[in-house]
């Protein structure tokens, strides 16, 4: 970046940072992005991150293997960058980091191929993850679904320590590295630095292009320190919903993780299920299509999987622990959808300064398992720029999601599914040099977590 663009970044950065949305959960002004692995695929790639920003500001995009780092301007809405040739990312070390960083807080999603992940900043990251590895014996899946973990150094000097079931490793890192490991095994890290960690699994086949394979849902992890004892895993919509999922007789995989010794409660509204365990791991259970309420003696990490007809994995999320919802979100719809709110009656919810109210077709939607008292809530949203607050007296905070689309970053899920790609062929494109950046059109939505 030339000395003169670098001032000029700065002092919009002190402009801008006075009157921003605070910093806080997946919403902040640095980002390291890792690229997921694609075990079938050995073709370069295209790489788009959608920046959500709640005002104008300045964007720098640094992508050294491709000697790329320019400054732009950062729309209100969703101000989209596509990054193309990018490498397919197969196990070991490569120098294919990208970084963002930003005059104010934002939220990022990175898409390549067909799928989407929340990138959180480096305000958000920690030293100690633990990644799940995901069962398919717990489901029967006819097909082995491959794991992998992958690392992105935000520092020089970086240190990682893996450890496994059977073996332990040290990893090296300078800013920048990607390091994708195989994963065989649920796989627990301590670094001496703070690190991006993602996890990734393979779902069901498809046809792309023209072939056949199998791309990784991937997912941003959270540090051990961000782990929660209690989550409300949302169903997906029933029947009655205008916007009815895409899945017929879906079922879930939903896989706690804790970091020590910890008792697992498992509640719907026609089941529990207790399981203990003994040490760090990982506790399991399948459920039909329905709310899910669970309970972690110690701090824990959950994440759902929907599998279809064929047990194969259809969908990802990591589920927010109610310790980690927010007190208001923005983000963006790109075409009219369903959002779906997790509260409680406390409270005032406001969805685009509209007051949010409890329905009594909520619960045939989702039905909760009693005395819980927490609702799940449906309402449809136009495209554009969608802002979730709660007001009032409550200190518990809410946590949201879209459909079959992107959800609202930490506090509430983010969907990593099939289907991405649809979102991104409603923008309009314009080129101007490197790298592709795409607004969107006039009619569509804006971005926001």
């Amino acid at each position: 970046m030339k000395i003169l663009d670098f001032q000029i970044y700065i002092l919009l950065a002190l402009i801008t940072v006075a009157a921003a949305w605070p910093e806080k959960g997946s919403f902040g002004t640095e980002f390291f992005i890792g690229i997921s692995p694609q075990a079938y695929y050995s073709d370069l790639e295209s790489t788009t991150i959608s920046i959500a920003s709640k005002a104008e500001g300045h964007v720098r995009t640094y992508v050294p293997h491709k000697w790329i780092d320019r400054n732009e301007v950062l729309k209100k809405g969703i101000t989209n960058i596509t990054i193309v040739d990018m490498p397919i990312h197969n196990t070991g070390l490569r120098k294919t980091g990208i970084f963002l960083k930003t005059t104010l807080p934002v939220a990022v999603y990175v898409t390549q191929s067909s799928t989407t992940y929340l990138a959180f900043p480096k305000s958000f990251l920690g030293k100690h993850y633990i990644a799940p590895k995901y069962s398919s014996n717990i489901t029967a899946s006819p097909i082995t679904a491959h794991s992998y973990v992958t690392f992105v150094g935000t520092y020089d000097g970086t240190i990682i320590n893996v450890t496994e079931p059977n073996r332990s490793f040290t990893i090296q890192l300078e800013s920048l590295d990607v390091y994708v490991l195989n994963q065989r095994y649920m796989v627990q890290i301590i670094s001496n630095k703070p690190v991006v960690m993602l996890t990734s699994v393979e779902c069901s086949f498809h046809r792309q292009n023209g072939k056949m394979g199998c791309r990784p849902l991937v997912s941003q992890l959270l540090s051990v320190d961000k782990f929660a004892r209690q989550f409300i895993v949302p169903s997906l919509p029933g029947d009655s919903n205008p916007y009815r999922h895409a899945y017929n007789n879906a079922t879930f995989l939903i896989t706690v993780t804790t970091s020590t010794a910890s008792s697992i409660s498992f509640k719907s509204v026609d089941r529990t299920v207790n399981i203990h365990l003994n040490n760090a791991g990982s506790a399991h259970a399948v459920f039909n299509d329905t709310p899910v309420m669970v309970y972690s003696g110690s701090p824990a990490s959950v994440i759902r999987y929907v599998l279809g007809d064929d047990m194969n994995i259809e969908s990802m999320m990591i589920v927010p622990g109610v310790e980690n919802y927010l007190n208001d979100y923005f983000f963006p719809s790109f075409k009219s959808q369903s959002l779906y709110i997790v509260g409680n009656s406390f409270g005032d919810i406001r969805l685009n300064e509209h007051r949010v109210t409890f329905g009594v077709y909520t619960h045939t939607w989702f039905p909760m398992p009693s005395g819980v008292g927490w609702s799940i809530l449906g309402y449809g949203t136009s495209s554009g720029l969608q802002e979730l607050s709660l007001l009032g007296s409550s200190l518990t905070g809410l946590s949201a999601f879209i459909d079959g689309a992107l959800a609202v970053g930490i506090g509430s899920p983010y969907i990593s599914q099939f289907g991405m790609q649809n979102l991104l062929a409603h923008l309009c494109t314009k080129c101007s040099g490197w790298p592709i950046v795409i607004s969107l059109c006039p009619s569509l939505p804006v971005v926001r977590r």
